[in-house]
């Protein structure tokens, strides 16, 4: 299983990390519990859980990002109400019947050190370079460096490494990958410590002296990102057990609500 982290939410102070693990409880009426991608917790709900609060009186008691994979799963399994994410769900997943729903955009980048001048790099480089075939910026017309690769763990359930995984390995498999990080709030900074370094993160991660790299051609820019035409789109999905009701129901409707889009925008490409 993925690492967790639980996000303990007081909304009357801030969003606050907390250690361990509860289930949900039958009695908490005004209480959600989410599991999932990171990426959708750590970015929207900061300012997603007072709206929510000042709207409905409903917050979030749990929170654990314990990957898209495994939010579906928990969902499924009753031991969470909303699951967060952020690839295509699989047939085995949609074969148990969940309820969908596309509340934004957002798109993997691969993110390279501002000191490195390359600006745009193909599917094949790309491939190679995280296969493990193309270890030195030497090939790709850049200096005798070699090349350090960032990611999460590539061999769990983390969205980012999957989606690259299905839209440019084409099924290879991973190569060595330098540094393997738990988050992805740390990609970034990693990239941004090593001037050979390449990352794999999402759009909503980045940093003053790391710079995402365009892909045949093509920017990861909102336009490119909601038209499709940036190869590493992914969706923002929420999912639930069934159609949603009462405190569910709610949570869903604002998160699609005009203030709720704002609040996606911010980080991700909301739908419109």
């Amino acid at each position: 299983m993925a690492p967790k982290r639980v996000l303990s939410i007081l909304v009357s102070t801030l969003l606050a990390l907390a250690a361990g693990c509860r289930s949900t409880s039958s009695e908490d009426a005004d209480k959600l519990a989410y599991a999932g991608a990171s990426s959708i917790s750590e970015n929207l709900f900061p300012q997603f859980i007072p709206l929510l609060q000042e709207r409905t009186k409903i917050t979030l008691n749990r929170i654990e990002t314990v990957g898209s994979q495994e939010g579906v799963r928990y969902v499924m399994d009753g031991k969470a109400d909303i699951g967060g994410v952020t690839h295509r769900l699989t047939p085995a997943e949609l074969a148990r019947k969940p309820y969908v729903k596309v509340i934004g955009y957002d798109a993997v980048t691969v993110l390279v050190n501002t000191a490195n001048p390359i600006t745009d790099l193909s599917r094949a480089q790309l491939r190679g370079i995280f296969t493990g075939r193309i270890t030195n910026w030497k090939a790709l017309g850049w200096k005798d460096l070699p090349i350090e690769t960032v990611s999460m763990a590539v061999k769990k359930s983390y969205g980012v490494p999957k989606v690259f995984r299905d839209l440019i390995l084409e099924g290879a498999d991973y190569g060595p990958i330098s540094q393997e990080k738990d988050f992805l709030h740390l990609i970034a900074p990693a990239v941004e410590a090593r001037p050979n370094a390449i990352g794999l993160v999402s759009l909503a991660y980045h940093a003053p002296r790391a710079r995402p790299l365009a892909i045949d051609g093509v920017a990861p820019l909102p336009a490119n990102v909601r038209a499709g035409t940036y190869p590493l789109r992914r969706e923002v999905i929420l999912v639930a057990r069934q159609a949603p009701e009462g405190r569910v129901k709610q949570f869903f409707d604002l998160v699609l609500s005009q203030d709720g889009q704002a609040i996606v925008g911010q980080k991700f490409v909301p739908l419109l």
